[in-house]
């Protein structure tokens, strides 16, 4: 083996023999110089060889890997007496070794050659020195001499005091031979990393940089690399690389950070950087290793995953059905609709069980067995069941299920909730309503149809097949042209007129007879479709008897002419001899014949009021004759309401003051109509009149007058006995009082309300009552202020 400074290191025959300083000195240069351990003790055997009285010398280092000595490489002088692996954990002389302990063999000592050496010849005399290092042998020397003059005490004392700081010396060699292993082992495992690395200098330099760090910059060499300073390149100043690097120099600190670069060479990426710092023994910051890693598309798939996310998240919060996933039918994860349909909070279902919303352990049991069932078979489930609310109120849920693993039921169940009581509920109800519609439909007493526009019948009810004798089934199989021949339809029976009608007609039973029938159609939308709906009914006795009802009332009205013709004929009759009674009556007053007694006026003066009364009535009953026989004429002016109204309060102040009720007035002075003078003053005569005489002592009357809508608008309102409201009906019945009693309070035949009635029916007027009983009564009627045909009679 060639070795540096062969000048110094190669032994000559000379030094045999010199001082023991000077081989050791020469022994010591030689480990310095040595570049592995391999060397140095090529040159530790030939040094202690060149000592007078050694033959042979060999030296094995210890494996500590394998927990063998071993034999140098060419460090042998002389004949080979021992084999290289004759030292192991198996050798008889391994513990002695171990121990440090010195062993001297002399073949002519043995009884018989020892297992460890096989191949020991007569006559060698051989010594094992252990070379140790902290009281662990990591060397051994095997120094031998031929012939029958053995190795001295005295020599293996040198050999020992020579071989004394070969421990330190050789421990030495192996830990520079370690940190060049580990150098080399470094830089190899540096270069095929998958990751960037770059050495700086505390200023900032850069020492090394491995390929894939040269790839990740897009850099054409380390060298281009290396000019650039850390600490002052611009694009790692702005982007804070600079910054970090200073900051774990400074701090002795790992950094790590994620920062987007563009490198000198055009190459834009995001990159992961962790900045390791290199502590010397003093604690001192010497360099920084620097790990980075090309996290550009990682942050792209990461940045996609995240917007899917959120995209997905938004879904899941603003979906309108509920939606959460269950492992094992644990509650891992709700939506918000969840937790509204369900009334609990997330933290209240998160890591619940999934039974906790069902009303019974029968319906979860189904549910589970149920969905699971159809997820095995077609992969997804759908069940209606109920939840109970937080609140104890209980829901109809569509509950939908899907394994995430269609393989793997264990990893999660995902599923969807829709509250469905609204939909139940309306389900119900329609078939509530269904049935009531079938209800109202069989158990009506009019035959119903409905048909198409081609008159096709797709609807009977049981009245219909009754009556005209055909089944239901008979009836659903025909048009309705065969049952009725309607005006709407054509011959063939496809309906061309299409709108509400009620006309009569004749149905057709089985047997060919016929019956008349009246008929309501109705065009619907039925299904989409239009359809017609017939109602109809059996008018048989109704017609004959409207007959018979036409024929009374012809009669009827034959006999109102007579009495109308009587009652007008009388009333002239009764006219003639009453005027005379009231003539006369009036004279026996004036006293012109001599004067009467107290006794005898007032006879006469109840003659003459009782002859007038009886002339009023009379002449109401002539007026209401001539309207019922169409005699009475319409006088038309146009007339100050205001002074009317007045003039008729002064023609009753007498009656109001004798009971001293109070008239009040409230009118306005401009209200100018065009009607009937005498009419219009019966009508507010007649009211006025009968307010007075139903209105007790110091009671209140008030006549208010307005226009509303361009009608004239006339209240008269009583503080009087009112009326009940089942009897309003009967104010304006001819010659009838509501208090009908024997013992009556108040006189009349109630025929001055019939003339209002007539006179505003005449007139185009209305009259509205209002009373309530012991309250008081209101009556209004109303005018035209203007009639549209106006003519003098």
């Amino acid at each position: 083996m060639n070795s540096t400074g062969d000048n110094l290191l190669k032994p000559n025959e000379n030094t045999k023999g010199m001082k023991l300083l000077e081989v050791q000195k020469d022994i010591a240069i030689a480990f310095a110089l040595a570049k592995d351990t391999e060397e140095a003790m090529w040159h530790l055997v030939n040094h202690i060889s060149t000592i007078e009285g050694i033959d042979s010398v060999k030296a094995y280092l210890f494996d500590k890997d394998v927990n063998e000595f071993y034999l140098t490489s060419d460090s042998s002088k002389g004949k080979d007496i021992i084999e290289k692996d004759f030292i192991n954990s198996k050798d008889a002389i391994f513990e002695s070794i171990q121990r440090g302990d010195r062993i001297h063999i002399k073949n002519s000592d043995l009884k018989k050659p020892l297992p460890t050496y096989p191949n020991l010849e007569k006559g060698y005399d051989i010594a094992v020195i252990p070379v140790k290092q902290n009281e662990n042998v990591i060397a051994v020397l095997y120094i031998s001499k031929y012939g029958h003059e053995k190795i001295s005490d005295h020599k293996k004392d040198v050999m020992e005091t020579v071989t004394s700081n070969l421990g330190e010396l050789i421990a030495r060699v192996q830990e520079i031979e370690d940190l060049q292993k580990r150098e080399i082992f470094s830089k190899e495992v540096i270069s095929s990393l998958p990751l960037g690395m770059i050495t700086v200098k505390k200023n900032g330099e850069i020492t090394s940089a491995n390929p894939f760090l040269l790839n990740i910059l897009g850099s054409p060499s380390e060298e281009a690399t290396r000019k650039f300073n850390i600490l002052e390149h611009t694009p790692l100043i702005e982007n804070g690389i600079s910054d970090l690097m200073h900051k774990c120099m400074e701090s002795g600190e790992i950094i790590v950070s994620e920062n987007p670069y563009r490198s000198a060479w055009g190459k834009e990426l995001y990159m992961h950087i962790s900045i390791v710092p290199i502590i010397d023994e003093n604690g001192i910051v010497t360099h920084c290793h620097a790990l980075v890693e090309d996290i550009t598309e990682k942050k792209k798939i990461k940045q996609d995953l995240k917007e899917r996310d959120d995209r997905l998240q938004s879904i899941f919060r603003a979906a309108p059905t509920g939606i959460g996933m269950t492992r094992g039918r644990v509650i891992k994860e709700v939506n918000e609709k969840i937790c509204k349909i369900t009334g609990y909070t997330k933290e209240e279902l998160i890591g619940a069980k999934a039974q906790m919303l069902y009303t019974s352990d029968e319906d979860y049991k189904y549910v589970g067995t149920e969905k699971y069932d159809q997820m095995r078979k077609y992969g997804s489930g759908t069940v209606e069941t109920k939840w109970q609310r937080k609140d104890g109120s209980v829901l109809d849920i569509l509950l939908s299920s899907s394994p995430i693993d269609p393989n793997d039921h264990t990893k999660g169940i995902t599923f969807t909730a829709l509250d469905i009581t609204g939909r139940k509920r309306m389900e119900n109800a329609l078939k509530e309503s269904n049935e009531r519609f079938r209800t109202i439909v069989e158990q009506a007493t009019e035959e119903i149809f409905a048909y198409d526009i081609e008159g096709k019948i797709i609807l009977v009810n049981d009245l219909a097949s009754k009556n005209t004798g055909y089944t239901k089934e008979e009836l659903l199989a025909m048009n309705i042209a065969d049952i009725c021949l309607l005006k709407q339809c054509g011959n063939s029976g496809k309906i061309i007129e299409y709108k509400d009608d009620v006309f009569e007609t004749k149905h057709r039973k089985k047997d060919g007879t016929a019956y008349p029938v009246e008929v309501r159609i109705t065009p619907i939308s039925f299904a989409g479709k239009q359809i017609i709906l017939e109602l109809s009914h059996d008018i048989s006795k109704s017609k004959r008897a409207k007959e018979a009802m036409l024929t009374a009332k012809l009669a009827a009205e034959a006999a109102n002419r007579t009495k109308s013709e009587f009652l007008a004929n009388m009333s002239h009759e009764l006219r003639t001899p009453l005027n005379s009674v009231i003539g006369f009556s009036e004279v026996l007053m004036r006293q012109t014949s001599g004067s009467m007694n107290p006794v005898q006026r007032k006879y006469a003066n109840h003659i003459h009021k009782n002859g007038k009364n009886l002339l009023a009535i009379i002449n109401n009953i002539l007026t209401l004759s001539k309207i019922e026989t169409g005699e009475m004429d319409i006088h038309h002016t146009t007339f100050a309401t205001k002074k009317i109204i007045e003039e008729i309060e002064l023609m009753t102040r007498g009656l109001s003051k004798k009971k001293y009720i109070d008239v009040t007035i409230k009118t306005s002075s401009d209200v100018y109509i065009e009607s009937d003078l005498r009419k219009f003053n019966t009508i507010l005569y007649n009211l006025l009149n009968n307010a007075i005489k139903f209105t007790p002592e110091s009671g209140r009357i008030i006549i208010e007058e307005k226009v509303v809508d361009d009608r004239l608008q006339v209240s008269l309102t009583d503080t009087g006995i009112g009326i009940a409201e089942e009897d309003i009906k009967n104010l304006f019945k001819p010659f009838g009082q509501l208090d009908s009693s024997s013992t009556r309070k108040f006189g009349g035949t109630g025929i001055g309300l019939i003339l209002v009635k007539k006179y505003l029916d005449m007139l185009d007027g209305t009259i509205l009552v209002e009373s309530e009983l012991g309250q008081g009564s209101r009556f209004t009627f109303t005018l035209p202020i203007k009639t549209e045909n106006s003519h003098e009679g």
